[in-house]
């Protein structure tokens, strides 16, 4: 196989894994709704988690001093 045939098919590889990994990041984020309990429904993608994560932190603690 040639340098340039094994490149191609890296990017054909990284290509479809890229993909498949955008189908089911689409699929998880459209079936998660808004966070209710920081305890048991964890998002890290949640807007107010990726905001300012450290009142949720002190909140799990309280809840759970594990967490």
């Amino acid at each position: 196989m040639t340098d340039a045939t094994s490149d191609v098919a890296s990017d054909v590889a990284s290509d479809t894994a890229s993909d498949a990994a955008s189908d089911v990041a689409s699929d998880v984020a459209s079936d998660t709704g808004p966070v209710e309990d920081w305890t048991t429904d964890y998002d890290i993608r949640d807007p107010g988690y990726i905001e300012d994560p450290v009142p949720i932190w002190r909140e799990m603690r309280q809840k759970c001093p594990i967490a």
